[in-house]
């Protein structure tokens, strides 16, 4: 947000300096990001009055002026100005005066000819970009009078960097009420005067969603002159704040959405066909802007439409069919209130922004519009005549007035300074709001204005920035530091991710925004979370699962030439049940590709495969009721892809890639990837001490035949379930299938192992245990033994 100071300080008069009202504006919360001085550097230039020209004797296009400047005697000046003529006045630089190029200008001879000065234009002052030729002052315009005082440019051009809750301070009454709270001076706003008794608007306004515009105010004035002079004040008011100036009906436009905060546009009337609809776009509907664009329309803008269909992109520029032009002489004021949600991040979209599409995004005070609307109604048949024939409206002003209940002893407490009671209520007073003393507390309504004053604590931070953050004591908290005690069976994600790095992983950090396309690639269906207002197209929804993210950042380092790649991630994922309620896990995912082993001479390298993932997450977990199943999942392989389960409940997945994802990623082939849900892990369990037996173990080979489709895994686990005398562990070492094998059938060899703390076992002891084992895999898998 730029302004100029002088402005400001004709709304508010400040006893401030310029430094002090810096300071003051950013201490309040206004960020004063920069101060310039208008024509910085100019000193000399004063208005002169050319008396006569006469051609130069030795160059054709220079001329010879007489130029009174208010001194005993006139000044002989050499000029090549095409425009210079007697009875003209122009800004005059006199001898040894300082132009803001940094020029001086001296007393010389220019082919042969005296000249005791300049003769100036615009550009050559920094007063605009204007260079064709000398800068015409106004006829009533004293002689000898500084230049600087001439066209006000003893000012100071401030720049906000202002926050987005602070969309109130877009303007400079909006910032005068601020410096009115600041430094205790009274405001003076404009004076705006509303007619009565106007005939009824023969156009009709309809809105077809007014949450997407809740307040629509059209104004009619007939009669105009489109060709009148915008006035040299205000034009100079709308260049100090970064806005051109155009034709007077624009400007004057622009100028109220300065000062007011409203932004506003005008059409021509006679342009219009039909009634006005305030509606969202259809699909096929163009529309050709202000700014020369050729729009395709949305379904989801907002539009202002006519019967011949769109004419203006509302809340954020007009359609040049109905654009006011000098032929102008009946003209429609559009003063309307658009929600924040229809205009929140089209620039995306349209690849500009305007400033009255920066305030809709912001928000917009409806109780200010109908001021705003005639503010610009005045301004306009003051300038450029006409009269104000109807007005319509439609939809209403906000109401909504939220009363804050506010405990003024908690400030003390809280900020560390002692602030009256009768202090609190002079701020929030100069702040526009109403206050009521209750018994205890204080009832504090904010201005309709304030859209970011909600919670006590909020009119909390009112207080410190109005008293002074300057003010507030540095002292260190008084507090004991103790470490806390942390149970050994707690911190899984911390676990994990060491675990991880120490198995040579390497941990990466992607957003939590990813697009569409790759979420149906790795995510649950129909499940994601859509962002409103998302920071870019490519991040417009949250993701379920990490393994796009991961997918994509593998992808990245293979085009780099890295091929060997080990990373994870840990965060949160986000997902909306059948009900609607947005699910919120804590997960961690890796992807593995490339060689097992970084490259080396002393060793053969492969590539890595499903058994080494799941290797590392058996080690990684470390539990024994970690489990293995065939899994399904749309982003893996059908076949070479496992569920993760402690008991009955599922921790996660493992396998290879879908080929189809791989391809069309360009993540190569082999790419092994795992994902779990941190949520569902139990507590992990605190090691036990086990006595070390001194004894022999035995070992006994047993190969057994079973059905194609059976889990080796279910057998492992049963066996070790079940309670055997002696059995202390059992390993598979094989799988066979065919020559001696039944079709349908595979051949399973299973290490068992068995052993007694306290003596030797006997042939007779294993054999029975082994017998036991025999009779269980027969039971409950069918299986038959191999001799």
């Amino acid at each position: 947000m730029k302004f100029s100071e002088n402005w400001l300080r004709s709304v508010c008069p400040t006893s401030l300096t310029t430094e002090e009202l810096s300071n003051a504006l950013t201490m309040a919360g206004l960020e004063v990001e920069s101060v310039e001085s208008v024509a910085n550097g100019l000193e000399g230039v004063v208005v002169g009055l050319i008396t006569d020209t006469r051609p130069h004797p030795n160059a054709e296009r220079l001329k010879i002026c007489d130029v009174d400047v208010g001194l005993p005697d006139q000044l002989q000046i050499v000029c090549g100005a095409p425009n210079a003529s007697p009875g003209m006045k122009v800004p005059t630089a006199l001898v040894n005066a300082r132009l803001p190029n940094g020029l001086v200008i001296k007393k010389a001879k220019l082919r042969g000819e005296l000249s005791q000065g300049m003769l100036c234009s615009a550009s050559e002052l920094g007063i605009s970009e204007d260079a064709a030729g000398l800068m015409r002052l106004d006829q009533d315009s004293a002689i000898g009078l500084d230049i600087r005082e001439a066209f006000d440019l003893n000012d100071n051009i401030f720049e906000l960097k202002l926050t987005a809750n602070r969309g109130d301070c877009l303007s400079i009454v909006g910032i005068a009420r601020e410096l009115q709270a600041i430094d205790g001076v009274a405001a003076q706003y404009p004076k705006v005067d509303e007619l009565t008794g106007l005939s009824p608007e023969p156009l009709s306004v309809a809105v077809d969603d007014e949450n997407a515009c809740p307040l629509y105010l059209g104004l009619s004035i007939k009669g105009v002159n489109a060709n009148s002079k915008t006035p040299e004040h205000i034009l100079r008011k709308l260049e100090r704040s970064g806005v051109r100036g155009i034709s007077p009906i624009v400007d004057l436009t622009n100028y109220v959405m300065l000062e007011l905060g409203q932004p506003m546009h005008a059409f021509d009337k006679d342009k219009l066909k039909g009634n006005i609809v305030v509606r969202s776009g259809q699909k096929g509907e163009t529309l050709e802007l202000l700014n020369g664009q050729s729009l395709v329309i949305t379904e989801n803008m907002l539009l202002i439409t006519d019967d011949s269909g769109p004419i203006a992109l509302a809340g954020i520029m007009g359609g040049a069919s109905t654009a006011v032009d000098e032929s102008t002489t009946n003209i429609f004021l559009e003063a309307a209130v658009f929600s924040t949600q229809s205009v929140a991040g089209k620039w995306r979209t349209l690849g500009f922004s305007t400033d009255a599409l920066h305030r809709f995004e912001r928000g917009v005070d409806s109780n200010g519009t109908k001021k705003a609307l005639w503010r610009l109604a005045n301004l306009i048949t003051e300038i450029c005549g006409g009269k104000v024939e109807s007005l319509i409206k439609t939809g209403a002003s906000s109401d909504k007035k939220k009363t804050i209940v506010f405990r003024p002893e908690r400030v003390n407490r809280l900020i560390g300074i002692e602030v009256t009671i009768d202090r609190m209520k002079q701020i929030f007073e100069l702040l526009d709001m109403t206050v009521f003393s209750e018994e205890g507390y204080l009832s504090v309504t904010p201005p309709s204005y304030r859209f970011d004053l909600e919670l006590e604590e909020d009119l909390i931070e009112e207080i410190i920035r109005i008293e002074g953050f300057e003010k507030l004591p540095s002292t260190l908290p008084i507090s004991k530091v103790s470490m806390m005690t942390r149970p050994e069976e707690a911190g899984w994600n911390e676990k994990l991710k060491f675990g991880l790095t120490r198995r040579g992983y390497q941990e990466v950090i992607t957003y939590s925004f990813v697009d569409h396309s790759l979420e149906n690639d790795f995510g649950l269906k129909n499940k994601a979370v859509s962002l409103l207002n998302p920071i870019a197209e490519q991040y417009a929804v949250m993701r379920t699962n990490l393994l796009g993210s991961l997918a994509l950042v593998v992808q990245r380092n293979l085009s780099h030439r890295i091929d060997r790649i080990r990373i994870f991630e840990a965060s949160l994922c986000f997902n909306r049940d059948d009900s609607g309620f947005i699910n919120q896990t804590n997960k961690i995912a890796g992807i593995v590709t490339g060689a097992v082993f970084p490259e080396q001479w002393g060793q053969i390298n492969r590539e890595v495969d499903f058994f080494d993932v799941k290797g590392d997450l058996e080690r990684l977990l470390n539990r024994e009721d970690i489990t293995f199943s065939v899994g399904q999942h749309d982003s893996f392989h059908p076949g070479k892809v496992a569920s993760i389960l402690i008991g009955d409940v599922t921790l996660g997945i493992v396998g290879e890639l879908h080929p189809e994802l791989s391809q069309k990623y360009d993540l190569g082939a082999n790419v092994v990837a795992f994902e779990l849900n941190i949520d569902v892990l139990p507590e992990s369990s605190v090691p036990d001490y086990l006595a070390y037996s001194k004894l022999p173990v035995v070992r006994r080979d047993l190969a057994v035949e079973i059905d194609l489709n059976t889990e080796v895994g279910g057998i492992l686990n049963e066996i070790k379930e079940e309670t055997i005398q002696y059995l202390t562990g059992v390993t598979l070492f094989d799988i066979y299938t065919g020559e001696g094998v039944a079709d349908g059938k595979k051949s399973v060899a299973l290490a068992v192992m068995f052993q007694d703390k306290e003596k030797t076992l006997t042939d007779e002891e294993v054999e029975k245990s082994v017998s036991l084992v025999l009779e269980l895999l027969k039971q409950r898998f069918n299986a038959t033994q191999r001799i």
